[in-house]
């Protein structure tokens, strides 16, 4: 395979970080078991003996949330749930990331935009916090020191004492969400100096939640994050085979695979927030897959010409990453510049590869094109398109070229550039519905057909119509997408096609069209302005990020909470 691309390859640093997270771990093994020891030692003889009546220790009851005069001797129930209800409702406000494991693939799936939103709450409601403990801890120092000098006359060194304390608790505190505002903001302050975010995780973080990859034997880890920050993306790790840490390797254009043995897991000592935002993706092959020498996985970050038909007469499956999110919509990969033998056969599908057979019709597009009126047709042009998915894959035979790089083809106002020709049209998931319409390039002299194959998932209600204009009637076809396509054709080639939707907003659907004009075709076919309709199949698949919406969008997308 040629790529005219530059190929960065980073080795995995073998036991990075691994002695610095157990000594935290053990130092904080050190204090903390006897600090729990201690805390619930106190809490119960505080709570229980009658001699402990004098202000400070009242004080310590509070902080330990025990009575408090009356007030805590009658509401301590109350008050414990309030505060249990509080301290747990904000984890669970938290928009869900979900996790997903297809075919020995790690998916990763969030929707940036709740987790945008909730960034953004999450801030106000860390600082209003960081607010109330400081004037909380300002005020019980006035009025402990204004109470205790009428009570404790003999000895105003503890009113001075109890005063200190109050104020530490409030300024610790404070800090604690000083820190936290701190990680939300990171990402947004270019010149906050990353070597400060590094150690503020190393302290105030000893481990992670672990997310086991499912693999049964050595597959290759693929890594796609050219969005990401370096120093970010080093504190995402890998443990692969016996204790062996590595960092991810990020890397665009021909992927590398990096070797994992059985049963690896991910881990990372990022916070929440940071894991949230970032953009990249993860994903490992099968076994099957590892072992054949004609199995790559792209990058599309910059673009590159790409050439199969060099390889010869192989079969190949590339896997296609894109995280770009620069551009509207985002992850669109645009292909140009199609080349390809009559010979050879080639078919994108969305998502990720899988072993076995391929359901019929499940493609999004292919060269040649099966339709109603001829089994496969072989088409020499084909017009520019893009895609807009974190990960599609080609299978093909003998190959094609083609240049891809990242960006949107705007299909709509185009002119078919050859009078047969096929093209191809997606909407992605939550792109506002437009009506695109196609001219065509027509031969008035020569007769012709016009189809389509439509498949993909939209929500319930919601119709895909593909129609020809010519001379003021219209052909075609109104249909919900499924999982496969049932072919359209029609024997008219008009002045314009058009591609159209209605309450698909929610929904991704794929069109291929094609032209055919001046080619004799030994076909039977129905009367113009037949229509066929594929079966409404009840589906929820809306998540493009298959890891494809997952996959957020496919594939490990390293944003979630921890790994």
């Amino acid at each position: 395979m040629s790529v005219n691309s530059t190929t960065i390859s980073i080795r995995f640093d073998q036991n990075a970080g691994i002695l610095s997270k157990q000594i935290i771990t053990l130092v904080q093994l050190i204090y903390g078991f006897p600090t729990v020891c201690l805390m619930g030692y106190i809490f119960i003889h505080l709570a229980t003996s009658s001699k402990y009546k004098n202000s400070f220790y009242r004080l310590v009851q509070v902080d330990l949330l025990i009575k408090y005069e009356r007030f805590w001797s009658r509401y301590y129930i109350p008050m414990f749930l309030l505060f249990f209800i509080y301290s747990v409702s904000q984890p669970r406000l938290t928009p869900d990331i979900d996790l997903e494991v297809i075919n020995g693939a790690l998916f990763l799936v969030k929707n940036t935009e709740n987790w945008a939103n909730f960034s953004n709450k999450y801030f106000v409601f860390a600082s209003c916090y960081i607010t109330v403990l400081l004037v909380l801890g300002i005020t019980v120092a006035r009025l402990a020191k204004k109470k205790l000098q009428g009570t404790i006359s003999a000895n105003q060194g503890v009113s001075r004492k109890l005063t200190k304390i109050a104020l530490t608790n409030g300024f610790v505190y404070s800090g604690i969400m000083i820190y936290t505002l701190a990680n939300i903001l990171g990402p947004q302050i270019p010149f906050l100096p990353t070597v400060l975010l590094e150690y503020a995780t190393n302290i105030l973080t000893t481990a992670s939640d672990l997310n086991f990859l499912k693999n049964e034997d050595v597959v290759g880890l693929y890594v796609s994050a050219s969005f990401d920050d370096d120093d970010v993306l080093a504190n995402v790790m890998v443990v692969s085979g016996n204790d062996q840490i590595s960092r991810m390797p990020a890397n665009s254009g021909n992927l590398q695979p990096y070797p994992i043995q059985p049963n690896s897991y991910i881990t990372s000592n990022l916070a929440d927030i940071q894991l949230a935002n970032l953009k990249g993706v993860l994903y490992y092959n099968t076994v099957k897959q590892f072992a054949n020498q004609y199995f790559y996985v792209i990058d599309v970050h910059s673009a590159f010409n790409f050439n199969l038909e060099g390889l010869g007469d192989v079969k190949t499956t590339v896997v296609f990453l894109n995280t770009m999110t620069n551009m509207i919509p985002n992850f669109s990969s645009k292909i140009s510049n199609w080349q390809q033998d009559s010979n050879a056969s080639v078919a994108i599908y969305n998502g990720i590869p899988q072993d076995g057979i391929k359901p019929k019709n499940t493609q999004i597009f292919s060269n040649p094109v099966h339709s109603d009126i001829f089994d496969w047709f072989y088409f020499k042009n084909v017009e520019t398109f893009s895609l807009s998915s974190v990960a599609f894959y080609l299978d093909s035979f003998k190959g094609c070229t083609f240049k891809i790089e990242p960006g949107k083809a705007i299909l709509g106002g185009t002119t078919t550039t050859a009078l047969t020709t096929t093209g191809f049209y997606m909407k992605s998931l939550g792109e506002q519905q437009t009506v695109t319409r196609v001219n065509m390039m027509k031969d008035a002299n020569s007769n012709g057909y016009t189809g389509a194959n439509i498949l993909g998932h939209v929500p319930n209600g919601a119709t895909v119509t593909f129609y020809v204009e010519d001379n003021g009637k219209n052909y075609g076809t109104g249909t919900v997408p499924a999982d496969f396509f049932a072919p359209w054709s029609t024997a008219v080639v008009g002045d314009d096609i058009v591609i159209n939707s209605t309450n698909a907003q929610m929904g991704q659907y794929f069109v291929q069209y094609f032209v055919i004009q001046g080619v004799k075709l030994n076909v039977t076919t129905a009367a113009p302005g037949d229509t066929t309709t594929v079966p409404l199949e009840t589906t929820t698949k809306l998540s493009g990020r298959v890891f494809t919406e997952f996959l957020c969008m496919v594939i490990l997308i390293l944003g979630s909470h921890r790994f």
